[in-house]
């Protein structure tokens, strides 16, 4: 097979190089103006024809990332700017996140448990069976008029009926929309990363290509009475993602002054 004909993950291979030069430039690692490495470079790094990075780069090109001036190389363009990062330190974060940003509903529906993406812990959560039925939520967050995160929302039927049709184009948290509806107090929320990659449906909806790096954070709320309420499940592209921890370093003794440096 030719080097220019290598799939990755079902994926062209140019394609696949056009998301790594992406994420760099959009991480910061090359900045705006920056002259990229030459062709002959990509060559060796990535073990593929020309005819693949050239590929790679006119798709770079078509985005406005980078220019090309014959002589000089590739740069990338000095238009492009960092988009603003999540910087998510707890719960707390995400839903202020969210209000902050727009939010376009895709759709809600009720659907069967075993047709949602995370059946087992939906099914777990909510102590129900895959016959059960749950409601649906999918939005994307915009930051910055471009699409930044995919959320997808679980909610007991009994919980959903108290929302309505307009709620769900606010720019409120379902579960800040459940507390005033329904009368509920959160008691507990817990909070999961995973690393993943964009799937075909997803990538879309967020500009990217699918196999694009992204942080899976799920969030399992319960209230006061230890009673599920929601579980948000959300997909942030890699590159706007920033996870901050304050750490008190002088309950491991390494700040003179503590006990153990006594």
């Amino acid at each position: 097979m030719a080097k220019d004909k290598v799939f990755h993950g079902g994926l062209p291979k140019y394609r696949v190089i056009s998301s790594i030069l992406r994420n760099r430039i959009e991480s910061g690692q090359y900045g705006s103006g920056q002259k990229l490495p030459t062709e002959d470079e990509f060559l060796k790094e990535f073990d593929v024809s020309k005819i693949t990075i050239r590929h790679a780069l006119s798709e770079l090109t078509d985005e406005g990332l980078i220019e090309r001036f014959s002589g000089r190389g590739t740069f990338v363009s000095e238009h492009f700017s960092l988009r603003k990062k999540y910087v998510v330190a707890n719960i707390l974060d995400i839903l202020r996140i969210q209000q902050a940003s727009d939010i376009k509903t895709l759709t809600i529906e009720k659907v069967k448990i075993t047709e949602v993406r995370i059946a087992n812990q939906v099914m777990e959560f909510f102590n129900l069976s895959g016959d059960d039925s749950i409601v649906r939520l999918k939005r994307v967050v915009w930051r910055d008029k471009m699409p930044n995160a995919y959320h997808e929302n679980y909610i007991s039927i009994d919980f959903a009926r108290h929302i309505t049709k307009k709620n769900i184009y606010q720019k409120k948290s379902i579960i800040g929309l459940l507390s005033e509806k329904a009368n509920l107090t959160v008691g507990k929320g817990e909070m999961y990363f995973e690393a993943v990659s964009l799937d075909g449906n997803m990538a879309p909806l967020l500009n990217s290509q699918a196999l694009d790096p992204a942080i899976n954070v799920k969030v399992f709320f319960s209230s006061d009475s230890n009673q599920p309420i929601e579980i948000a499940n959300y997909f942030i592209k890699a590159d706007n993602f920033r996870y901050k921890v304050n750490m008190d370093l002088s309950q491991f003794g390494l700040i003179k002054g503590t006990e153990n440096n006594k």
